[in-house]
């Protein structure tokens, strides 16, 4: 965040770049990137190594899994933030605690747009769940 916020800051100011936080905008571009890089960075290696789907299989279902991410990057961060507050979890929380609820809020939000994907790139169903568990 310190690479991206402090040139920023540095040119809006600290109430412009606060303005610009608070935008729905801003949201929606933050959530469906680290959508997209933790999807990135967790399946690849995920669907060919352990699903043992060929590269075709794994290319439809990454691009596929790019545009379903991106449409629902940030309804998943409202997602995630209402049920972390629903269970009071906060930075202060033991890491267990925020293991837990990271790990409740995306298996249920995103397992079945993973399947969808999947299914889309041809992944057989014996590869979608070896991919999901």
């Amino acid at each position: 965040m310190l690479l991206i916020k402090d040139p920023l800051v540095r040119i809006m100011g600290v109430q412009g770049f606060g303005k610009l936080k608070e935008s729905r905008t801003y949201k929606f571009i933050v959530d469906a990137f680290a959508m997209n890089a933790f999807c990135f960075a967790i399946c690849t290696p995920n669907e060919l190594l352990i699903a043992g789907m060929d590269f075709e299989e794994y290319i439809k279902t990454r691009l596929t899994a790019l545009v379903l991410n991106t449409l629902t990057g940030r309804p998943y961060g409202v997602w995630r933030d209402w049920l972390v507050g629903r269970f009071k979890i906060s930075t202060e929380s033991s890491p267990g605690m925020k293991y837990v609820g990271d790990t409740i809020a995306f298996v249920g939000f995103q397992l079945p747009l993973y399947w969808l994907s999947m299914m889309v790139g041809g992944a057989e169903l014996i590869e979608m769940i070896s991919a999901s568990t």
